[in-house]
């Protein structure tokens, strides 16, 4: 079931709604009712002089709510796609982990691999035990038997207050990762192509500054949706408190 999100991004992403009108709006005098042209307004000092009547009057009020609306708006709603638990003060966020390299392998090769093993098998005059050939069958097997279970399989990205950890289950021959917060001064999502599958994706980067000079890290990769890995950014932002800051190489802004 495809999922929306309650707010509009203001970004080309697939399955959102239209933007807000709340998003703009057109100030009138206080004095006369004329609406003011943006020319006599100064949003610096938040103060606007009327063109029909001369009347000064402040718009603090008026720029404050459509700051907040345009900041409601850029906010992702909960995606189908993700998990989100509290532990304590740790933020758990856990998506369905696609086919990983080891399985891709296993799938593409080792039918190669065993009908070649059961030829030597067949027609070499060496030695070749059978049972070559049978593990061949054996790790193709258990491939496509994890595949079948594929939507049972997680990677957790879970945030706490000292570390981010990545850990997958099962793991797959993949490695626990762990992040010191104190060093993470960014998090933003970028676009590339999966070398598995040739598709294009989406990762999670993480800007890191280990003392030796800032570091752009991949937290998680292969996300098939943008809004799930624009999600996964602003939940770990906000748990972590940093403010989301541009990146050249960020994808998903305008």
């Amino acid at each position: 079931m495809e999922h929306k999100p309650k707010y509009k991004l203001k970004l080309d992403l697939e399955g959102v709604e239209e933007h807000s009108k709340g998003q703009f709006a057109f100030i009138d005098c206080p004095s006369c009712n004329s609406q003011v042209s943006a020319g006599d307004m100064n949003l610096n000092d938040k103060i606007a002089k009327c063109g029909s009547c001369n009347a000064v009057f402040p718009i603090k009020d008026q720029i404050a709510g459509i700051e907040s609306v345009a900041k409601q708006a850029e906010e992702i709603g909960q995606p189908n796609e993700v998990e989100k638990f509290y532990f304590g003060d740790e933020l758990d966020l856990s998506l369905q982990q696609g086919m990983s390299p080891i399985e891709g392998w296993a799938i593409f090769l080792t039918p190669l691999l065993g009908l070649i093993a059961f030829a030597f098998y067949k027609k070499s005059e060496l030695p070749v035990p059978i049972m070559l050939p049978m593990i061949f069958v054996l790790i193709f097997g258990l491939a496509i038997l994890s595949l079948m279970n594929i939507k049972k399989h997680r990677t957790h990205i879970r945030v706490g207050s000292d570390k981010i950890t990545i850990e997958h289950k099962p793991k797959k021959a993949q490695k626990l990762k762990h992040f010191d917060v104190r060093d993470v001064e960014q998090v933003y999502v970028d676009k590339y192509t999966d070398p598995m599958s040739g598709a294009q994706v989406f990762g999670l980067q993480l800007v890191v500054d280990e003392g030796s000079g800032k570091k752009h890290i991949r937290l998680h990769g292969a996300i098939k949706k943008l809004r799930v890995a624009k999600y996964i950014e602003q939940q770990i932002e906000k748990h972590l408190n940093l403010k989301d800051k541009p990146m050249i190489e960020e994808v998903g802004r305008v």
